[in-house]
């Protein structure tokens, strides 16, 4: 680092942004800009931490995406901030502007999310050891959810 240099952010950062580089600003959800909560449903970002992601200024050659374990509709409402990219089932699914991204696999992590959602909400959490399986003809298809 150089005199000049701010923390982590080298002096050289500007003329590599300069000549054509771009920078993805990338950041988890739940624990991170969430804390989390006894209950996956009521983990919410502060008001704080999402007026500052929606004061970030975004210049072309910075995107800035939250990524999650979270079904991308059940993220973006958490933080309701229009101009990110958000990066739902790990990143299996990504959105933002001008982008758009599915893979197959999403499908599956989005229906094993609603059967843990429902496993919460019907409060069989509490019977421990219990396994419950998503069936597939296809194995590679199938899912588990394990009950602590």
């Amino acid at each position: 680092m150089t005199k000049n240099d701010v923390g982590w952010v080298s002096a050289d950062f500007g003329d590599w942004v300069g000549a054509g580089g771009a920078l993805l600003l990338l950041a988890d959800f739940d624990g991170t800009l969430a804390p989390p909560a006894p209950d996956p449903g009521e983990v919410r970002a502060s008001a704080a931490v999402r007026q500052a992601l929606a004061a970030l200024p975004r210049p072309p050659e910075i995107s800035v995406a939250i990524i999650s374990g979270r079904d991308i509709g059940d993220l973006r409402a958490r933080l309701g901030i229009q101009r990110l990219i958000y990066a739902g089932c790990h990143g299996l699914e990504v959105s933002g502007p001008d982008l758009a991204f599915r893979h197959p696999e999403a499908e599956r992590q989005t229906r094993m999310a609603r059967m843990r959602q429902t496993v919460r909400e019907h409060n069989i959490y509490r019977w421990a050891g219990l396994l419950l399986e998503e069936l597939s003809r296809i194995p590679e298809e199938a899912g588990s959810v394990r009950v602590p």
